[in-house]
């Protein structure tokens, strides 16, 4: 990551974050709550943002989404996961 992109090996992958707004936007559209994207690299320990796009490897994952103020409820989840099976299918 630099402060100009994110960049892989030497190339700026926009397309990347890019594709991570739009999965978010799609999702958003489909179950009707608020979506925010995380991009997730396996195997990297690395954090960062792109943006208001955080950026983040695979040890990372989970502590930043305990961190999160906004959780869902076991019944909240359950609700979307049945929207989900109902659209996605």
């Amino acid at each position: 990551m630099r402060s100009n992109g994110l960049w892989i090996r030497g190339s700026r992958r926009d397309d990347l974050v890019r594709q991570a707004w739009r999965q978010a936007h799609k999702l958003r559209e489909l179950l009707g709550v608020e979506v925010q994207p995380v991009l997730v690299f396996v195997g990297r320990r690395l954090k960062g943002e792109v943006g208001r796009l955080p950026v983040l490897g695979e040890e990372d994952l989970l502590p930043y989404l305990r961190a999160q103020s906004h959780r869902l409820a076991f019944e909240e989840a359950r609700k979307l996961m049945a929207v989900l099976e109902r659209r996605v299918r």
